[in-house]
């Protein structure tokens, strides 16, 4: 998940728990209570996201400083590329 795609999910998991809470507060319970469902969706959603995203090795280019690239490409179709030989 890219970053906006990231920030966007957020977005709609604080609306979903705003919803939750604005329908408790008027006393519609079961639309509280679906909102705050698809609030602990979202979260698990969001989160296993995060998981898989930093055991990818594109990750740590996030770290990188100095030093040869820590990962190698694979075009589509195509062979392995360092990302230094891109420089």
């Amino acid at each position: 998940m890219r970053g906006a795609e990231r920030w966007e999910w957020e977005e709609l998991q604080d609306l979903f728990l705003a919803f939750a809470d604005l329908n408790k507060a008027c006393g519609n319970a079961m639309d509280a209570h679906e909102a705050a469902q698809m609030h602990q969706n979202f979260s698990q959603q969001l989160l296993q996201d995060h998981i898989e995203a930093c055991s990818l090795p594109e990750h740590n280019l996030i770290t990188w400083t100095d030093g040869p690239p820590p990962v190698q490409f694979q075009a589509q179709n195509g062979p392995t590329t360092s990302l230094a030989s891109l420089l």
